[in-house]
């Protein structure tokens, strides 16, 4: 599971990198964003190997579609090499204030510093031109193996894996191979709680980025215009029907994940009930941007979530406040 936030102002949309089933190509080859407006941002973990490979071998070639690019060729906690904005490569250590999760976060905010005011204008004068932006904040966390800052190495010391009803247990009607499961050993069931605690001190360093964007917006004066995702790439197992510790599985620890929204327009504390997937994420941000149709032949595979999440006004009123 790979946290990833998301941020942009109330006509922003986001544009990730949405690969074809068997090859890493993007199908969104073009900068949407960029060419609608917006001034765009991107710091993290942002594909898997090969994909990144003409970036992180290549100084001559950015990453397309991004005004400000910090991406991780890498993943991992520390040690890592970075591609920026202009396709140079940049190198980080095992120093705590090299711990990717706290650049990530800081180089996010650092981002709405600097565009955020520009949306606002200096000073709140309403005659400084408007321009939309978004930021896209992908941390390494909680993926293993797992490491968690410095400050954090303690936290949780009695938290286990959660003991549902299913851990340790097979239930009727498995497949074969998984209905014949060993049950786990003293100390299998020791190591996945130890994995299960360093997961959840990695995910404090997620909560410092969350609270410190909301933060900056807030500051910026614009947190109440402004959208904010924070969502995954999939769920998780560390025990259910004996399995040990991945995400590959048909089951729903694996395929659901979590996806919170706040902005205007959306009820606070109410939880939707519909059913929707990471593909619908491009097709929305897209009609939040007011980018009614792409240029050409592409065709994405979801479809707009925005009426679900926005209740009792539409995002041109938005757009008009």
């Amino acid at each position: 599971l790979h946290c990833n936030s998301f941020a942009y102002n109330h006509k922003d949309g986001y544009l990730q990198q949405v690969r074809r089933h068997k090859n890493q190509y993007s199908t969104l080859n073009r900068a949407y964003l960029q060419e609608a407006g917006y001034t765009t941002g991107y710091f993290g973990k942002y594909l898997n190997p090969p994909a990144m490979d003409p970036y992180c071998h290549n100084k001559s070639t950015p990453v397309p579609g991004w005004n400000e690019f910090f991406g991780m060729c890498n993943t991992a906690y520390y040690d890592i090499t970075w591609v920026n904005s202009q396709g140079t490569l940049n190198y980080t250590g095992s120093r705590p204030q090299e711990y990717s999760t706290s650049i990530v976060g800081n180089l996010t905010v650092d981002f709405i510093k600097k565009f955020g005011m520009s949306y606002r204008g200096h000073n709140g004068d309403v005659n400084y031109a408007r321009k939309p932006f978004f930021v896209s904040a992908g941390t390494r966390a909680p993926h293993n193996p797992e490491t968690p800052a410095p400050w954090y190495m303690t936290e949780f010391p009695n938290t286990t894996s959660p003991r549902t009803p299913a851990f340790d247990q097979v239930g009727t009607g498995h497949i074969p191979w998984l209905a014949n499961q060993a049950p786990f050993s003293p100390s299998e069931i020791s190591s996945l709680d130890n994995i299960y605690r360093n997961r959840w001190r990695t995910l404090l360093s997620v909560d410092d980025l969350v609270e410190a964007v909301v933060n900056e917006l807030e500051t910026a004066n614009i947190l109440n215009e402004t959208f904010v995702f924070y969502t995954s790439d999939h769920g998780y197992h560390l025990g259910a029907f004996r399995l040990g510790q991945g995400k590959s599985h048909f089951y729903e620890f694996d395929a659901r994940v979590p996806f919170l929204v706040r902005g205007p327009g959306i009820e606070s504390n109410s939880v939707g009930t519909f059913i929707g997937g990471n593909v619908d994420l491009a097709p929305t941000f897209l009609h939040m941007a007011g980018i009614p149709k792409l240029q050409g032949n592409l065709v994405l595979d979801g479809v707009s979530i925005l009426n679900k999440l926005v209740k009792n006004m539409t995002i041109q009123q938005q757009q008009q406040q």
